[in-house]
């Protein structure tokens, strides 16, 4: 044993026998209670204890309680650091943990205006990030004005990230008008926009990830046979689609680029509509025409 002895034994009113002898015990014997009938054998051989001349040590200085008092103390701060230092630790591996987790999901959830829209914050790193640099693992496919890649979000959401070419004519324009429309739409048969990202020399949309791909691809690669009733169904959610925005929305919207390309099928085979590039609003009487030439490769629109 080493240490000082506990002055809290003294209230021990059974205590007839005590043998600390032979020990590293240092301070002063306590004086009270039971220990003045104890003798000299109870603490023989312990070198640095002081106290009573009828235990043959030393006679306790005012030096050596303080010095007691000091080591009680310093033991004390000594046990309270420790559990400090314990719990600091154990509380920054919480927060490393749970930053490193939702670090993107932390920027995912704050906003941006896009003409009025509130929209999640994305950056072209956290695309690149989530995209493996834009690699062909993750491309899923081209169209008119840009490309498709696929991503996992921090959180584990399955993305699809459409970057327009910026190059290609009226790229820029048709993403203000992607973002226009679509942040604005809701319907479950409309492909839905996130959130999207925009610079001087990039611009992307992160949109709802769709298993199956389009209907062009279902209906033209020979890898996907539909039946008639999932044909029938896919009608249908195109109808429903349709009728929404002709009825529905707060203005009129007019798709103006409708084909299999831009119908979206989920791994449920429901099918979405997509592709608002070059969609026009009928605001009253009047035909707010969204682009100069309503049509993309292989297709014009009727009345244009």
């Amino acid at each position: 044993l080493c240490g000082g002895i506990p002055k809290s034994l003294e209230n021990l009113q059974q205590l007839q026998v005590l043998d600390l002898s032979f020990n590293r015990l240092e301070g002063a014997i306590p004086s009270g209670g039971n220990f003045t009938n104890l003798s000299i054998d109870s603490f023989v051989g312990n070198y640095a204890l002081c106290g009573a001349p009828k235990f043959h040590v030393p006679v306790c200085s005012d030096g050596v309680k303080k010095h007691n008092i000091v080591n009680m103390i310093k033991v004390d701060i000594f046990l309270a650091s420790g559990v400090f230092a314990l719990l600091l630790i154990v509380w920054i591996l919480i927060f490393v943990a749970k930053y490193r987790k939702t670090g993107l999901e932390r920027h995912y959830h704050e906003v941006e205006r896009f003409h009025g829209i509130a929209l999640p914050v994305i950056t072209y790193k956290m695309l690149s990030q989530v995209t493996n640099n834009f690699s062909n693992a993750n491309f899923m496919g081209t169209g008119s004005i840009g490309s498709v890649y696929k991503g996992i979000l921090a959180y584990g959401t399955m993305v699809a990230v459409k970057v327009l070419n910026l190059l290609s004519e009226g790229a820029s324009k048709c993403f203000d008008i992607e973002c226009n429309v679509m942040c604005q739409i809701r319907h479950r048969n409309l492909l839905r926009v996130i959130t999207s990202c925009s610079r001087e020399d990039f611009k992307a949309l992160v949109l709802q990830y769709m298993a199956l791909g389009s209907l062009e691809v279902c209906l033209y690669s020979g890898g996907h046979h539909l039946n008639l009733f999932q044909r029938l169904g896919v009608m249908i959610d195109v109808a429903y689609a349709l009728e929404y925005l002709h009825h529905d929305c707060w203005e009129t919207i007019v798709h103006c680029d409708l084909k299999p390309s831009n119908v979206i099928l989920d791994e449920n085979m429901t099918a979405h509509v997509g592709d608002f590039g070059i969609a026009k609003m009928l605001v009253g009487h009047k035909s707010s025409t969204l682009t100069s030439t309503l049509g993309t490769t292989g297709y014009i629109a009727p009345g244009t």
